[in-house]
Order: C-alpha cells, then sequence, then structure tokens
C-alpha cells in the first residue's frame, strides 16, 4: 500500500530553453523548507512528444562537518506557559584516558579508566584510539561503575580491539533552526527544531509535561541545497522553450 504525503510539498513550473538537439536545463528554488530530501518528480508536458524530463543534482541530506552529533539531556523545563520547552545540555568539559577495550559480551565494549568519573546517559566523544579506530567517535556512556569491573563503562559499539584512547566531553554546539532527534525521553522522544541556544541549553518546540531528566539528543542532517537543476534531452522543440510541471515532496 502506498504511503501518504505528509505536509511538506512543494510544486510548480518551470520554463526550460532548449537548444538545436532539443536539450537544455533550469533551475529550481523551493519555496518549501524540507525536513529531508524530498522525491521529485518531473510530468512530461503534452507538446513535446520526444523529450525525456528529469532532475540533476537535486538536494540531499548531509551532517555537517566538524559539528557535535550528538549530546546528552538532565533538565527539561517550562517555557511560556508550557508553549515551548527548555532542554538543558550543560555536562561539564571534561577529559580523561582509556587505558582498555574489551568484550562486554552482549555486542557492546567495555571501556576502562579508573578515575572517569561519568554519569550514565552522558555523551563523550572517544579519540586517539590507534589500535582500535572503530572506537573513535561519538558515545552514550551506559552501565557506568559496574561492581565486578570498578573504574569502567560501557559503549554501543561492538567489541573490535583492545588499546589505549583518550575520551572528551563537549558543550553542546546546537544553533537555532538546527533538527534534532530527542531519544529516551517519556515526553519528548521525536524530532525537534532547536530555538533559543545558549550555552548549557537550548528550547525545542514541544509543549512542557514533565521533567523526564533524562534522555540525548542527535543532530539530523540538513539538506545540502534548496535548489535543483530540472534538464531535458532530446526535445522534440527544439532551439526553443517548453514549460514542464514538477512536484517534490516528502513520504512519511
Amino acid at each position: 500500500m502506498a504511503k501518504l504525503f505528509n505536509k511538506q510539498m512543494d510544486y510548480g513550473t518551470v520554463e526550460i530553453t532548449t537548444d538545436a538537439s532539443g536539450n537544455g536545463t533550469a533551475s529550481v528554488t523551493f519555496g518549501t523548507a524540507f525536513d529531508k530530501a524530498p522525491e521529485v518528480k518531473v510530468i512530461k508536458p503534452l507538446n513535446d512528444i520526444k523529450g525525456d524530463y528529469g532532475v540533476k543534482n537535486s538536494p540531499e541530506l548531509i551532517l555537517a562537518k566538524g559539528r557535535q552529533p550528538i549530546g546528552s539531556i538532565s533538565l527539561y523545563e517550562d517555557v511560556a506557559g508550557g508553549v515551548y520547552t527548555k532542554c538543558t545540555d550543560d555536562n561539564a568539559v571534561a577529559s580523561g584516558a582509556i587505558t582498555a577495550f574489551a568484550d562486554n559480551g552482549d555486542g557492546k565494549t567495555l571501556v576502562t579508566d579508573a578515575a572517569h568519573g561519568l554519569d550514565e546517559g552522558t555523551v563523550i566523544q572517544i579519540y586517539d584510539a590507534l589500535a582500535a579506530t572503530g572506537m573513535n567517535g561519538f558515545f552514550v556512556v551506559e552501565q557506568v561503575q559496574a561492581a565486578a569491573t570498578p573504574g569502567t563503562f560501557v559503549i554501543d559499539r561492538e567489541f573490535i580491539a583492545t588499546g589505549t584512547a583518550n575520551w572528551q566531553v563537549l558543550a553542546h554546539d546546537l544553533e537555532d533552526d538546527d533538527l534534532i532527534e530527542i531519544k529516551n525521553s517519556s515526553n519528548y522522544s521525536g524530532n525537534r527544531t532547536i530555538s533559543t541556544s545558549a550555552v548549557g541549553s537550548f528550547y525545542i518546540d514541544a509543549a512542557y509535561v514533565a521533567d523526564d531528566a533524562i534522555g540525548y539528543w542527535k543532530l539530523l542532517p540538513t539538506l545540502t541545497t534548496t535548489t535543483m537543476t530540472v534538464e531535458v534531452v532530446g526535445s522534440s522543440i527544439r532551439s526553443g522553450t517548453v514549460s514542464a510541471n514538477w512536484t517534490a515532496f516528502e513520504r512519511q
């Protein structure tokens, strides 16, 4: 069964000037702010019996380089009588040294740093893991200070090899209008748009319910561009102008 379109949709008509071979391109700018890469269809005009219509350089989703991809939330607060929710991500900038990685036996990795002082749910960046480069990246800290193995915590990454590395906790770098996904929250999980970003906090476009005091956010990719190029190849209309209808939409 086909999925229904969601509210994100745009459409229009584009005028394409063709050359002597019936080829041509034209740029289209979206009037709709898409949250993800839209599907685009170009409808062949009735007065063109030969042309092949399509899209070049259609917008794609990318995660901005150099941006922190995930972070943790420790507090949710009421803003403007419940209209917005303020999220606190004020983990103090910290760092430490990892002395070993080990197989945790559940598809995850046990990390050893006797003096880490981390809390469960904190997001860290592991770097300089030279013997096990697959351990580099951002992770949510789990299973802190297991009784049988004090000075350890667990990350959701399959064990690769032991070795040493460093870790750090970073201040969030979210910006207004960023799109994030909140996870592990009873009341706020889902895609949210950022506003009023400040040091250690940000607002989300969700009505306040209660303080879950737990959860983490994931920065979602954004569109590479708000324009696309429509092209026609082999049009029967040579050295002229042809009009084509286009539709761009997101599926639920």
